[in-house]
């Protein structure tokens, strides 16, 4: 069977296998590479019953068919951190063959060169690589974006009216695992329409928005304008492009140098993000320029317009809708545009077009693969459990204080799992956490009050000077018996002066706090804080809260009413 495929495509078949075992070969040996964050442990916690499903529903922004696949999923591999994380890697590998079939479909030389080359750029890319380490539902979402555009773009533009069925099936799956592929879904049915307006695609058009839509209004009408408005409290206005580096989050799927280790986390940018983002911007100018070789060819033309509507369909949406991780839906169709691309400036026999095309590409693929194993700048609390275990089994009787409490959710995931020794927690009050995880009994977390109003940014608990003295002096005064406390702290700035490790002096506050503080280690961007009490404090609340508020009334008059950073 062998001797009879021609030697050219035996190489071709050769190259596109070892791309496949080459992309499962990156991502499965990543994939355990960081512990849980906060989004990955909401997927644990909706996945564990049906009672958890019905509360994603309700208390999720999210669709909850990809809560409900999950649920289902770890029945039967178990809730590891690799089980949760595998549908993502599987997700990620159904877009890499969704998109070299579709590739397939645009080479009009039938070399299987354009299926390699988008192979190539996928396989190493820093984007795709980070949403497959995550138990979240993006890779997901990328997949079924790209199969519904490739099915409808073969019933509407290749005449495959038998695939109407499996591509609607695959736009209602799509829109119940994210709500973003519904950008994605509308406006590849409104380009094929563009593109070729026969009865039979406008038939198809009105049939597939009229069954999503019909779909979706029961989901739309009792859950999803309560999530985005009352809960999210997240503020309508329209986003456009020159906002929060709106066209950085756009081409962050394509930027090379996403999650490099040279990432800055103390800056906006670091030097390998910014040089990714020019080179991303390279790749947009490239397929510019010959976007009227683009616009010949319908499907790559199909692509242009789909792109097109989805940014104007940005325009129109409220912010929520845009983030980093929500333009992944963009990832299909930019890679196969700029891959068409490069592959006509290669296959154009201009010695200059065959330059650029090779340099970009030894470019794109050498930044890519220069971040290898793409760590993460953030840290995780699994890294920061397994480091104080010895330091809290040598404790007499120690407690952690966890700020922002909304990572309570991860410890919880980590006791379920016997992956932390922390029995007894404190946090700040957060009534969105105490409603989306009823706790494990063995982490007893116990409330902490909130400063008095007289505090500086009392609001804020702990995370601020002033509000950190409070909340500690109130910690050791009415928890008599602990003697040790770790304050594990996310954010990028500073408590008190900058300092790796070591003893911190507490500036002005040194009178008044009634603990000694020592910085024990950073975690990306976490801080770890160990505290023990300097001498007791008296446990009659309320004069002491008057009289350190009164201190801080003057403190703050003092300084200008200004409360000082983190």
């Amino acid at each position: 069977m062998l001797r009879e495929i021609p030697s050219t495509n035996r190489r071709a078949f050769a190259f596109l296998l070892s791309i496949c075992v080459l992309h499962l070969g990156i991502r499965l040996y990543l994939i355990n590479q960081q512990g849980f964050f906060y989004e990955e442990t909401v997927t644990w916690s909706y996945s564990r019953s049906p009672e958890s499903l019905i509360l994603a529903m309700v208390s999720d922004v999210h669709p909850p068919l990809y809560f409900a696949l999950m649920s289902v999923w770890t029945k039967l591999f178990g809730t590891s951190e690799i089980a949760f994380r595998l549908p993502s890697v599987l997700g990620s590998f159904l877009t890499m063959i969704t998109l070299m079939v579709f590739a397939r479909e645009l080479d009009q030389r039938r070399n299987l060169v354009l299926p390699i080359l988008v192979g190539a750029l996928y396989v190493c890319l820093p984007y795709d690589i980070h949403l497959s380490m995550t138990a979240r539902s993006w890779t997901m979402a990328v997949f079924l974006c790209g199969l519904f555009s490739y099915l409808y773009m073969c019933v509407t533009l290749r005449d495959k009216k038998n695939w109407f069925v499996g591509s609607l099936i695959v736009a209602i799956c799509a829109v119940f695992v994210h709500y973003i592929t519904l950008l994605s879904v509308a406006a590849a049915v409104t380009a094929a329409t563009l593109i070729q307006p026969t009865k039979a695609n406008l038939r198809y058009a009105g049939k597939t928005l009229g069954i999503i839509f019909t779909f979706l209004l029961p989901y739309l009408l009792l859950v999803f304008p309560f999530q985005l408005i009352a809960k999210a409290n997240i503020p309508f206005h329209f986003y456009f492009f020159w906002e929060q580096n709106a066209v950085s989050c756009l081409l962050e799927p394509i930027n090379p140098g996403t999650w490099n280790p040279f990432f800055l986390i103390e800056e906006s940018a670091g030097v390998f993000h910014g040089t990714g983002l020019f080179v991303a911007l390279v790749g947009v100018a490239l397929v510019l320029i010959r976007a009227g070789v683009c616009w010949a060819n319908r499907l790559t033309r199909f692509m242009m317009l789909q792109v097109g509507i989805m940014i104007i369909f940005l325009l129109l949406s409220p912010t929520p809708l845009c983030n980093q991780r929500t333009m992944c839906i963009f990832l299909p169709p930019f890679l196969l545009l700029l891959s068409f691309t490069l592959e006509d400036l290669f296959t154009s026999k201009q010695l200059v077009a065959v330059l650029v095309s090779g340099v970009f590409v030894t470019s794109f693929v050498a930044m890519s693969l220069s971040g290898f194993p793409y760590p993460s700048e953030a840290g995780s609390l699994r890294e920061i459990a397994e480091f104080l275990r010895p330091s809290w089994n040598n404790a007499r009787h120690p407690a952690a204080l966890l700020s922002p409490s909304t990572h309570l959710l991860t410890l919880q995931y980590l006791q379920s799992r016997g992956s932390t020794v922390f029995t007894k927690v404190f946090f700040a009050p957060d009534p969105v956490v105490l409603l989306d995880s009823p706790w494990y009994e063995p982490l007893h977390p116990e409330m902490m009050e909130l400063p008095p109003k007289e505090v500086p940014r009392w609001n804020r608990g702990p995370q601020y000077e002033h509000g950190f003295v409070w909340t500690m002096n109130r910690l050791f005064a009415m928890n008599r018996g602990v003697t040790d406390v770790f304050y594990l702290r996310e954010g990028t700035h500073n408590l008190f002066e900058w300092t790796n490790q070591g003893h911190v002096k507490l500036s002005q506050f040194e009178d008044e706090a009634q603990f000694v503080m020592t910085r024990m280690k950073r975690f990306g961007i976490w801080t770890v804080y160990h505290l023990q009490p300097r001498c007791r404090m008296p446990v009659s609340g309320t004069q002491h809260n008057e009289a350190q508020a009164s201190s801080y009334r003057v403190d703050d008059e003092q300084t200008g009413g200004s409360a000082e950073g983190m």
